[in-house]
């Protein structure tokens, strides 16, 4: 159940994608900058043009998408996305971000270079400098609801262990 691939959603790479597998966008919708514009399970070939209209329907085309073997994983993430200060800025009190930046361990659960709840807005500032000062600005993070979602997230994804950024 662990991503398959990251890439820009364009109509040749629906098309190359094996059937089954799931698919989301990145960017924010309408429901919020938290949900994604588009996501569902990659149908047969003789429904592609079909499901690429509905991709640009819903403006997701062009965006960043990871590609996952199940939807199991997703429900797991709220968000998937670059660690910015402005993204952490618009985050909800309480959320979870950790980096998909891995501080090199021996064998075990791969640990994030950073990860904690998002802080009061009085305390972001600090929140920020703590984020750099771990080398996460700038690189992938996920955005979960609690740690506990985090840790199930990684419970799935044994893959991941010692090969850095994902």
């Amino acid at each position: 159940m662990a991503l398959l691939i990251r890439s820009e959603l364009t109509k040749q790479f629906l098309m190359s994608l094996p059937t089954g597998c799931f698919l989301v966008s990145t960017c924010g919708g309408p429901s919020g900058p938290h949900v994604p514009r588009f996501h569902e399970r990659v149908g047969p070939k003789a429904d592609r043009e079909a499901q690429w209209r509905r991709v640009k329907a819903a403006g997701a085309d062009g965006s960043l998408c990871n590609v996952y073997r199940s939807e199991d994983l997703m429900s797991e993430i709220v968000e998937r996305t670059k660690l910015t200060k402005s993204f952490l800025m618009s985050l909800g009190e309480g959320m979870y971000v950790a980096s998909n930046a891995w501080i090199p361990v021996n064998r075990g659960a791969p640990t994030s270079r950073f990860e904690e709840r998002v802080a009061l807005p009085q305390n972001r500032e600090a929140q920020w400098t703590r984020i750099k000062d771990a080398g996460a600005d700038g690189r992938h993070c996920n955005v979960y609801d609690s740690p506990d979602d985090h840790t199930k997230w990684l419970a799935v994804i044994p893959e991941y262990k010692d090969k850095g950024e994902r």
